[in-house]
């Protein structure tokens, strides 16, 4: 073969690469299944979400916490990890559609050595005894040439797993920042149920007092001051309780942001004294889709196995193989190169029969879409439940501390109409004990219902996604550490 002609073929086979391509992508843009116009039970417009929904609580403390679980948690850390292996596996892919180029090189020692027997002929070399040296480099470049797009096909697959890499970073992201807030919320619910029994054993404390003189006047009798200690110890037996919730919510703060429990982050606000942030607008149904990372990362596994079904549809079709080597060799040791030899090759594989080997693999990666686009459908659902069970649960809460607040005004009349009573010697102080419990209790299942009201407005955030993480930075020190062995 002429070296102008090779050249020209290695051309026009290079320009038909990747021209053709078996199987049509198909579309998957839009949600996977048909999305209400509206939400059931959202209550109007609503305002704009912040781009991070954990800032609209006006807190610096907590966004100081979420800050810096994004930089040290540990499950984030291991997502960014999975992105380096995705990006690896992709410029992998990006390597093997492009030519190689490898060097062959040898040296080559020819000694001929004489060996006379009892006949007189000779065993190994030739009679001469002559000695042969000679060196050879050779580059090679070999190629696939794609015709079906068989390798276009594997690399964007890899491409669309990397999407769905990055997109489960950003859904982790979203996960932890919930769970870094309602890990706050929690230990500032025990801070304030804390207050709330220490400020009612001092008032029972203070009753107490009040019976006792009243028993060593001759106007209260022994049950009295008995029951009134026993409601003073009922308090205080909550105690432990209650700190040993605000230590777990602790700990789990510390987890979260990449620390050991003995160095949980500070928190320095004392309870939950928290505005509620207006009620987010919860959008169209049909945005969730763009909003939230977890539908995203579905979509783009479901293109990627696409992808590979067009691979393996190409992969049914002859493989076009161009490989060119030039050589330069010497025929003596440490002389110049004396010979040179241009040798190219253009194979073609066509699998003629195979034992239905290829069509099994497309019909398994054709069941593999079909699952994951049931997935992806499964996973809309999901995320619709949340949006509305989030709703639904935004207005619960709200009404119930209306209510609950509307009681506690009921039960603060009916204390001091007790307490006047037992005053003035006309009611038992069973009464008085009773109305003071009622109006305990109201107070401190009032701290549980704001703090459900917050949760629920986190669980929303969650739900309707949207955390605004594409900035995420990814940590420097992703090295590991020691040395190697």
């Amino acid at each position: 073969m002429s070296r102008p002609w090779l050249i020209t073929t290695a051309m026009v086979l290079l320009a038909l690469a990747g021209g053709c391509r078996l199987h049509d992508y198909r579309d998957f843009e839009a949600p996977p299944l048909e999305v209400p116009d509206t939400w059931a039970r959202a209550e109007g417009a609503g305002s704009e979400r912040p781009a991070r929904w954990w800032s609209a609580f006006g807190d610096a403390e907590l966004e100081a916490l979420v800050e810096r679980s994004l930089d040290a948690n540990l499950d984030l850390r291991q997502a960014w990890s999975r992105i380096d292996q995705a990006l690896a596996r992709v410029e992998n892919e990006n390597a093997s559609v492009l030519p190689a180029v490898s060097i062959d090189g040898n040296a080559r020692f020819d000694k001929s050595i004489r060996s006379t027997i009892a006949s007189g002929a000779f065993i190994g070399g030739s009679p001469a005894g002559a000695d042969t040296h000679g060196y050879s480099v050779s580059p090679r470049l070999s190629y696939e040439i794609d015709l079906w797009g068989r390798l276009a096909a594997r690399r964007d697959a890899r491409t669309l797993e990397l999407e769905a890499t990055v997109e489960d970073l950003l859904g982790t992201g979203l996960v932890l920042a919930a769970e870094v807030t309602e890990a706050w919320l929690d230990l500032l619910e025990q801070r304030s149920l804390a207050s709330v029994l220490e400020a009612q054993i001092e008032t029972g404390t203070r009753q107490l007092e009040l019976v006792e003189l009243r028993f060593a006047n001759g106007q209260a009798n022994a049950l009295d001051v008995l029951q009134q200690r026993q409601q003073v110890a009922r308090i205080v037996s909550q105690r432990p309780d209650v700190a040993r919730a605000a230590a777990l919510a602790e700990n789990r703060l510390a987890i979260l942001c990449g620390r050991a429990p003995s160095d949980a982050p500070a928190v320095g606000r004392p309870g939950l004294d928290l505005v509620l942030p207006p009620l987010p607008s919860p959008g169209h149904p049909g945005d969730l889709l763009d909003n939230r990372p977890d539908l995203r990362a579905a979509r783009a596994r479901l293109r990627a196995a696409d992808r590979d079904v067009a691979e393996a549809v190409a992969d049914r079709m002859p493989r076009l193989d161009l490989s060119l080597s030039y050589q330069f060799s010497a025929t003596r040791g440490g002389a110049q190169f004396d010979r040179e030899i241009l040798d190219g090759v253009l194979s073609l594989l066509a699998p003629v029969f195979d034992n239905g080997l290829r069509s099994s693999e497309i019909d398994r990666r054709e069941a593999r879409v079909r699952e994951l686009l049931d997935a992806f459908r499964a996973a809309y659902l999901v995320a619709l439940r949340e949006v509305e069970d989030a709703l639904v649960g935004e207005a619960r809460p709200r009404a119930r501390l209306a209510a609950l607040e509307r009681e506690l005004a009921l039960a603060d009349e009916t204390l001091g109409e007790a307490r006047a009573r037992y005053a003035g010697g006309v009611a038992e102080y069973l009464n008085v004990l009773t109305s003071l419990e009622t109006r305990q209790g109201l107070e401190r299942t009032l701290v549980s219902e704001r703090r459900e009201l917050l949760g629920q407005r986190v669980r929303l955030y969650r739900a309707l996604g949207g955390a605004g993480l594409e900035g995420l930075r990814r940590p420097d020190d992703l090295e590991i550490e020691g040395e190697p062995r």
